[in-house]
């Protein structure tokens, strides 16, 4: 339309109508075409939108959503789900959600809910401690007013006796009808930062928190730490499947635990990203872990075939906004925060809102084949003219041969594969960016031939070439017989050239001895040629050595210290510290929503906003402490002698000044940064002060971002 935006007529003779407040670029529609993999290409007045079909749906505030930060999902077997976000609480039900008005927790920071066999509603928020509804009656609990540990409650759990545990920021709490029992590190938790919960099947509870995890049972409780052999710290968390078996989602990646012992699984194995927020496993023996990269699909043959060392990378799905998704970012650090329905869906909270995956729908996308083409063809990294026969010279040592598969949808999962006929016994995986490369083929005829395809589909047909290796000259059939044809002739000259050798002998003598002076001299001027070269060539390595060791303790885009080198002199520190009997000051801040720059503006102003936080923080910071690039968005400091209060005033003035930076072109462009600090007096290591950091940094990103929190171990 002009300025209706598009408009789709259903079958029943009524309009769907898509606009801009829903996505579109904008409301004027100036062209549409559909292309061969069923996805609408719509052209309006200010860009391109394209439609197509996903496995996904979300849930905003467009559907009556008071807030589309989620913590917390919890399905109910009538059919409504429950959600918790940053801003109270509502209930999904045929398509809207219901806000819960006029109660404690209407716009409270929901952290967990649950509803348990006998209806009550249970809900855990960020500081106003547990609230349950009872007969349609609200009712609160607080740290002030019962035993509730802390008013952070992070955890909620139906025991199978009808009991509920609610884990809190300060340990754990056990109501039993009118009784209620505290478990903390005292009776034996890892930590009282509880993060999970879980009961396995012979009654045990399980507690994940910020150091390991622990079992409660009739036995007595068992505590499994990473200073004990746990290979992870936050355990986020924890699934028991039918076998028996307990997996965990943890910061160290996917962590099984079978017959006492434990196997994990990160970066090494296959996984995209290590920080993992929950794990869940549909019916066809596919386990889904969330994270803040998007959602990963992994099949249980992959771990299977990792286990048998037939592979040493495990084939995972990641699924993001390219495949329609609402967001990338899946949240965690609650429970329970990911949550299964009666039907199988997987319900995801996220940054923007609820996303919902049908698995059983996802097999049911069908994508059509991937067609494949010759991209390009290169010698020995020299650019060939792209042919369907390659003709590869005798002194080429490396020939790389790229395919392109073109498609649209799912292309986090394209995949290419190709095989050499005659010489390749089966297929081989192309690197990521579609190159299949040989070195030094043997003389011969050979058909090379690729094939595209991706997770949801077969493979395409194949694209194939015909790849001639030339000969060299000692290859060829002819040559040694006429080697040996050669040899005789020579030995018969040879013997009739002895008559006259000895007449020529004396003079060839006198002309060697000047051949041999004249030698002589020109040796010694290359020798000294040579050592020129030499001292050129030594000052060249000293300042390649120079770059290198720059480069490894630099950050390349910001120029801030890297993490390796940020490790070594905060070792260094807080040894000189602990000698001294005083505690560092250690912290690590984030951008708060670094994805909305990169998706809103682009990569490249992304860019720009890491380097001006990192000019302005250094810049605060560089006389007291060090600042150093983290990873991604995060930045870590220590100061070398300043105590926490003073740190904390200088890490706010840090704030203030990013939340005032401007950026040329873009003004309605704001960023603003959430820092955790603390002093760690306790702490055994900087690695577990910075733990703590990360923890309190988690605090102020649900308090609302832009500001520090702190605190001691």
């Amino acid at each position: 339309t002009q300025s209706g935006g598009l408009l789709r007529l259903r079958d029943d003779g009524h309009f769907d109508r898509l606009m801009a407040a829903r996505g579109l670029a904008n409301n004027r529609v100036m062209a549409l075409h559909e292309d061969r993999e069923g996805s609408l290409w719509v052209g309006t007045n200010a860009g391109l939108t394209r439609l197509s079909d996903s496995p996904f749906f979300r849930i905003s505030r467009r559907d009556g959503l008071s807030d589309e930060f989620i913590r917390s999902i919890f399905p109910v077997k009538n059919g409504s789900v429950w959600i918790g976000t940053s801003r109270g609480l509502g209930e999904f039900l045929d398509g809207r959600v219901k806000r819960v008005r006029n109660a404690p927790i209407s716009n409270a920071s929901i952290t967990s809910v649950i509803e348990d066999r006998t209806g009550t509603v249970w809900v855990g928020t960020y500081d106003a401690g547990l609230s349950r509804r009872v007969a349609g009656a609200w009712q609160t609990m607080t740290r002030a007013d019962s035993d509730l540990p802390s008013n952070q409650v992070r955890a909620l759990l139906e025991a199978k006796d009808g009991s509920i545990w609610v884990g809190t920021a300060q340990g754990v709490l056990h109501i039993n009808g009118l009784t209620s029992t505290v478990y903390t590190s005292a009776n034996g938790l890892a930590r009282d930062y509880t993060l999970s919960l879980m009961q396995t099947d012979d009654g045990s509870i399980w507690v994940g928190s910020v150091n390991g995890f622990a079992v409660l049972s009739e036995a007595g409780v068992k505590t499994y730490a990473s200073a004990s052999g746990f290979p992870a710290d936050d355990v986020f968390h924890m699934l028991q499947d039918g076998a028996g078996v307990v997996w965990m989602a943890t910061d160290r990646g996917l962590v099984r635990f079978r017959d006492g012992k434990f196997d994990a699984f990160g970066r090494t194995e296959g996984l995209p990203d290590e920080t993992l927020f929950a794990v869940s496993e549909d019916r066809k023996g596919n386990f889904w872990l969330s994270s803040n990269s998007g959602l990963l699909r992994l099949a249980r043959r992959e771990i299977e075939r990792l286990g048998r060392s037939e592979t040493t990378r495990m084939q995972v799905d990641l699924f993001g906004r390219s495949d329609g998704m609402s967001a990338a970012q899946i949240n965690g650090a609650s429970f329970p925060s990911t949550s299964v329905d009666a039907n199988g869906k997987l319900w995801l909270p996220t940054a923007r809102g609820v996303t919902v995956l049908d698995p059983a729908h996802l097999a049911t996308v069908q994508l059509k084949p991937v067609p494949i083409v010759l991209e390009s063809i290169k010698f020995d990294q020299q650019e060939q003219i792209v042919s369907d026969q390659i003709d590869l010279p005798t002194h080429v040592r490396r020939l790389e041969v790229v395919f392109a598969g073109l498609s649209y949808l799912m292309t986090e999962r394209m995949q290419i594969r190709y095989r050499m006929l005659g010489y390749d016994s089966d297929w081989i995986a192309a690197t990521p960016d579609g190159a299949a490369i040989y070195m030094r083929l043997k003389p011969g005829r050979y058909q090379l031939e690729a094939q595209a395809g991706n997770s949801q589909t077969s493979w395409s047909p194949s694209i194939k070439l015909q790849v001639n290796v030339a000969a060299k000259f000692y290859e060829y059939w002819a040559f040694w017989p006429s080697i040996a044809l050669l040899t005789g002739w020579l030995g018969i000259a040879l013997s009739r050239s002895r008559i006259t050798a000895k007449d020529r002998r004396q003079r060839e003598l006198e002309r060697e001895v000047a051949l041999r002076t004249a030698e002589l001299s020109d040796r010694n001027q290359n020798l000294a040629a040579a050592d020129v070269e030499k001292t050129a060539l030594l000052k060249t390595i000293q300042m390649q050595a120079e770059a290198f060791a720059r480069q490894a303790r630099e950050d390349a885009l910001t120029g801030l210290p890297n993490r390796r080198f940020f490790d070594l002199r905060c070792a260094q520190a807080f040894t000189v510290a602990k000698a001294a009997k005083r505690s560092l000051v250690v912290a690590i801040a984030d951008v708060d929503h670094f994805k909305r720059v990169n998706d809103q503006y682009s990569h490249q102003v992304g860019d720009q906003v890491l380097k001006a936080i990192a000019d302005a923080t250094a810049k605060t910071i560089d006389p007291v402490g060090m600042v150093a690039r983290f990873g991604g968005e995060e930045f870590a400091i220590f100061f070398n002698d300043l105590a926490l209060d003073a740190a904390t005033a200088l890490l706010s003035k840090v704030c203030s000044d990013v939340q005032a930076l401007n950026f040329s072109g873009y003004p309605s462009l704001q960023v603003s940064i959430s820092i955790g600090v603390t002093d760690s007096p306790n702490a055994e290591t900087f690695e577990r002060a910075l733990t703590h950091a990360d923890a309190l940094l988690y605090e102020a990103k649900a308090a609302g971002r832009n500001q520090v929190v702190s605190g001691s171990v």
